[in-house]
């Protein structure tokens, strides 16, 4: 299965399962929920997240290949650090058993944001790698 398929049936999946969360549409998930969720579930949702941070950082190029003079803010200073750790070396199941890791180890942040949680699981094990 090539990457591009991969990232459509995953989205699909992220797409269903976010559509039978009971929620308000402005109330983003937290660990709780997110451990919850089927392994399958927990894997579309860090690919939705990590294709979200993919999406900042291409169209950050994109801005700089047209306008050379533009300046990175701190939103795409931050990304892509850590979404050339994630591309080069990482598939979505690796980040996934990262971020459940991360989540095992910190039950004091299962009620915090979990798309904060995915960034500081990924942040943390990328700038361990050389």
């Amino acid at each position: 299965m090539t990457r591009s398929t991969r990232r459509a049936s995953l989205f699909v999946t992220f797409c269903t399962i976010l559509v039978s969360i009971p929620q308000p549409a402005t109330a983003g998930l937290d660990g709780n929920e997110w451990r919850r969720m089927s392994e399958q579930g927990r894997q579309a949702y860090v690919a939705g997240v990590i294709d979200a941070w993919e999406n900042v950082t291409s169209v950050t190029k994109e801005l700089k290949k047209k306008n050379p003079s533009y300046t990175s803010g701190v939103v795409e200073e931050m990304f892509s650090p850590v979404m050339t750790c994630v591309h080069d070396r990482m598939t979505y199941v690796q980040a996934t058993a990262i971020v459940d890791k991360y989540m095992s180890q910190n039950p004091e942040v299962w009620h915090v944001a979990m798309a904060s949680n995915v960034w500081t699981a990924m942040a943390a094990t990328c700038k361990q790698r050389p």
